[in-house]
């Protein structure tokens, strides 16, 4: 009897053991980033009322899988917002390298910018709470351009793939959640948008 005792006290130490480290070991998380976005629209030399605004914000939502504690694979979307140029009749803008003159009053032409990517981390482990990394992958991208004016309406869709690249530093709250900052520059065809971001990890 005594030995029975023995032997389900192991065993039940063994299974909460074994319990504990399958805890541990949850290598999937999720998170969601808040921030500020540029779009590099390539628009310059504006003249009379014309306006250009570059900056927005954006949103993150992602999902990744910790493969050890260097590397991570992960994916995500993000909407990083839109830039907007606005004139009226006789203003005038150059497009790389090129002038354009707005020929009716009211013009807004806004360009908004979404990204469904993949990317792989590598993490730097400085310590059990602080954790930065450098990432790089390849995203779908989708760039949606609107134009309205007293002449009318009209709008563009233009989609690719690209690379993009980022920076980024996890510190840990606790075992299951962390804070994020990061910096990202995505590509659209040859047009960088950059991406300063903050938000949380949770791990399950």
């Amino acid at each position: 009897m005594k030995h029975k005792i023995i032997m389900v006290s192991i065993i039940a130490v063994t299974s909460l053991g074994l319990t504990s480290v399958q805890a541990e070991e949850t290598r999937f998380y999720i998170g969601a980033n808040y921030g500020n976005s540029e779009i590099d629209t390539g628009v310059s030399g504006l003249t009379g009322t014309a306006t250009l605004d570059e900056k927005d914000h954006g949103l993150k939502i992602y999902a990744g899988y910790d493969i050890n504690k260097i590397v991570s694979v992960e994916g995500h979307y993000v909407n990083l917002g839109e830039a907007t140029l606005k004139g009226n009749n006789g203003d005038q803008f150059t497009y790389e390298g090129t002038a354009y003159q707005f020929t009716a009053n009211s013009v807004n032409v806004s360009l908004e910018g979404k990204s469904i990517g993949l990317s792989a981390l590598v993490k730097l482990p400085v310590s059990e709470m602080i954790n930065p990394f450098f990432k790089a992958g390849i995203h779908n991208w989708d760039a949606k351009s609107s134009i309205s004016s007293s002449a009318g309406n009209a709008s563009l869709d233009d989609d690719g793939t690209d690379m993009f690249y980022g920076i980024g530093m996890n510190v840990a709250v606790n075992k299951s959640l962390s804070v994020r900052g990061e910096f990202e520059r995505f590509d659209f065809d040859g047009d960088d948008v950059d991406y300063l971001s903050f938000g949380m990890v949770y791990k399950f």
